[in-house]
């Protein structure tokens, strides 16, 4: 958050998202799964200095209208007055809070933040945090998993609290300026944190400077510059950022002192920073007394903090070279490699110091055979001239192939390995490029499953991620994989979700020998998976409209029990396996193979039956399981058998496993299953049966 445009792109889009926030409670009060707001204000943590002691009084409100709070209380400190408002969020998981200090009867000073339970069972967290700014959004994902569990950073909680407990985030401290030097700012948190004692576990904020002083100190409306109403000259913008970085340091070694610290040292993390309930209570205030004791002016004087390296800028013959190939489409193909011959060869061009390598990997704007072409002959070109540049690191440690993995960029990632890229470059944090690849699916998986977007993804995409990720592993990583893709993890959950669903359905019938099951009872949760759900109404109704009769749901067994055998003998359960698997069942004798006919097969297909719904809740609801811990099984009780096998970025790729498992291709996608369906009922058989 150093870099003034990161702040500006916030408050830019501030008040819109706010409104459309406030308009997504009022639509979503009662169905809140289903409100992805996107709201976000300027979500900042400034300071001014401050000073104090300590004694408290507590009131409470409970009423539920959203503008009035559901709890507050008053402080006296000495002189000073903190009054602490808590309203509910969006999310009933959600508190919002808003503080006040005042000096006599003028307010002199003011807080804002929010506080998030964890973990959040019914929504994700990133989306809980998206509800309240885009700040919060970011910060869930620097420190949690979408559940809400902290794994992203080594922190001294306890188990419990590392899985559940508030999440506190400190969006704004601001003190009169007129009050500078008496460490109000530390008296003024350090209050509201000790009330909200049991709220929290862990409180989060980004130290940016943004009060009305920093402008003053600055000579800079920096709230037009935040806006874009004033745009800066090249050397005012480098004057500007100077100043925000140094204020951004003292405001870092200013919340040090009441036991915040860096969330990191890499890029990622080290704009971040935390406090746990643990150093809060052992090293900064006694629980006991409540004296507090803040470290020192000296005790953060030699903090070392974690910047990034400045990002690399091409300069003169260099920046020259990286011009040529951004607008390399600009000109003919044999201008093109005659002027980047010149460059390099008689004017000493380098490849690394341009790093067009670098833009090549990032870019994966050829998307026509042509132009992949056009761009892996330049890129080629380029290698030939200096090849030992391809494993060159640039400030952050990456090499061209660690962009290029992030990036999915399937004909750059191969072609760098075969001019001699290494599958074991690490960068500054220590990611290898599969690693990077990883980091950016998990990327792409949290985005879409906080903003709810489903987006349709070609067949040949989803194949195209594969071939990224097999060519980044390691030999000997392959192994273990199924027909290529299908990884242990992946094969243990969906034998997890066949098993348990072919013993279920045995007891559906239960009661209703030699008559059908209505529909009503069919259609209703039961035994914690509803697979019912995933044959379509049309299906139900017009074909089943006296419920379903034992030979369908015999059918319907058959073709789980196919999947479940297949998983078992370590096979991928293809639409085209399974269907060559049912006429072995009719040779079995004994047992649950009893009614395992012919006819009861006949039967299914005849009311509308297909071997695809059974596939398609198979991927729907393992994928529920292990992404979002619902839907069908409880994750929690086999985590450690899971956990067990080895690991692999194809663990989770359930996209891939629904084009492989249904045979999908970019001509027949259309023609997929689109189940769960149940959803789109409005239930008409429980209504028709109680007439």
């Amino acid at each position: 958050m150093g870099n003034l445009f990161s702040v500006s792109k916030k408050r830019r889009a501030s008040e819109a998202f706010q409104e459309e926030a406030k308009e997504a409670k009022r639509r979503h009060q009662e169905e809140e799964d289903e409100s992805s707001s996107s709201s976000s204000r300027s979500c900042d943590s400034s300071n001014v200095d401050e000073a104090g002691s300590t004694c408290s009084q507590d009131e409470s409100n409970s009423q539920d209208d959203d503008d009035v709070p559901i709890q507050q209380t008053t402080l006296t400190i000495n002189d000073y007055t903190i009054r602490v408002k808590l309203y509910r969020g969006l999310y009933d998981s959600v508190k919002s809070i808003e503080a006040s200090m005042t000096h006599h009867t003028r307010e002199i000073g003011q807080m804002s933040g929010s506080i998030i339970s964890r973990p959040t069972k019914i929504h994700n967290f990133y989306k809980v945090g998206d509800s309240v700014t885009q700040e919060l959004h970011e910060l869930t994902h620097t420190f949690c998993n979408s559940h809400g569990v902290i794994d992203k950073i080594s922190c001294n909680l306890d188990e419990d609290g590392i899985h559940s407990g508030g999440f506190f985030h400190i969006e704004k401290v601001e003190v009169d300026v007129q009050y500078k030097g008496r460490d109000l700012g530390l008296l003024f948190l350090q209050h509201v944190l000790e009330y909200l004692k049991d709220m929290w576990v862990i409180a989060v904020m980004r130290p940016v400077p943004v009060t009305a002083s920093f402008s003053e100190r600055m000579n800079i409306d920096l709230d037009s510059v935040y806006r874009g109403d004033t745009v800066l000259s090249e050397s005012e913008e480098a004057r500007v950022n100077k100043l925000l970085e140094e204020a951004k340091d003292k405001i870092c070694r200013y919340w040090a002192r009441l036991g915040f610290q860096q969330a990191g040292r890499n890029r990622e993390q080290c704009e971040s920073w935390y406090l746990t309930e643990t150093t809060f209570w052992n090293d900064i205030v006694d629980p006991s007394s409540g004296k507090a004791t803040w470290k020192s002016k000296d005790d953060v004087n030699n903090l070392y903090f974690y910047k990034p390296s400045p990002t690399h800028v091409p300069q003169g013959v260099h920046k020259e070279l990286a011009d040529l190939i951004a607008n390399k489409e600009s000109m003919d193909k044999v201008t093109l490699f005659n002027q980047i011959k010149n460059l390099i060869n008689h004017r000493n061009a380098s490849l690394h110091e341009s790093r067009v390598l670098f833009f090549l990997a990032a870019n994966e704007e050829y998307t026509t055979e042509e132009q992949d072409i056009d761009t892996m002959r330049l890129l080629k070109e380029l290698i030939h001239s200096t090849p030992s540049h391809v494993t060159k690191s640039d400030e952050n440690g990456n090499t061209p192939l660690h962009v290029a993995a992030a990036a999915l960029n399937l004909p750059v990632i191969d072609c760098l390995l075969e001019y001699g890229a290494k599958l074991d470059s690490k960068d500054s944090d220590d990611n290898t490029p599969l690693a990077c690849l990883a980091k950016r699916l998990q990327g792409y998986q949290d985005f879409e499953s906080t903003f709810c977007l489903g987006l349709p993804v070609k067949p040949s995409d989803i194949l195209k991620k594969q071939r990224c990720i097999l060519l980044l592993m390691e030999q000997e990583d392959k192994r273990p994989l199924i027909d290529g893709w299908m990884s242990p993890r992946m094969l243990f959950a969906l034998s997890m979700s066949a098993a348990l669903t072919f013993g279920a359905l045995g007891e559906l019938d239960y009661g209703y020998e030699n008559r059908p099951i209505p529909l009503s009872t069919c259609c209703s949760f039961w035994d914690g998976i509803d697979h019912i759900k995933y044959i379509p109404p049309d299906v139900l109704s017009a074909r089943n409209p006296n419920g379903l009769y034992q030979s369908f749901l015999t059918g319907w067994r058959m073709v789980w029990y196919s999947i479940a055998s297949l998983l078992e003998s370590g096979q991928v359960p293809t639409k085209s396996r399974v269907e060559a698997k049912i006429p072995h069942l009719f040779r079995e004798n004994g047992g649950i193979f009893d009614s395992f006919d012919l006819h009861s097969w006949r039967h299914f297909l005849d009311k509308g039956g297909k071997i695809e719904y059974a596939l398609d809740a198979l991927v729907v609801q393992t994928s529920n399981v292990v992404l979002n811990g619902d839907d069908g099984w409880e994750y929690d009780s086999y985590e450690d058998d899971f956990e067990a096998l080895s690991k692999t970025p194809l663990d989770g790729l359930f996209d891939l496993a629904r084009v492989k498992i249904l045979e999908l291709n970019d001509q027949n996608v259309h023609l997929q299953p689109q189940g769960p369906y149940y959803s789109i009922f409005d239930n008409p058989y429980i209504n028709a049966d109680s007439k």
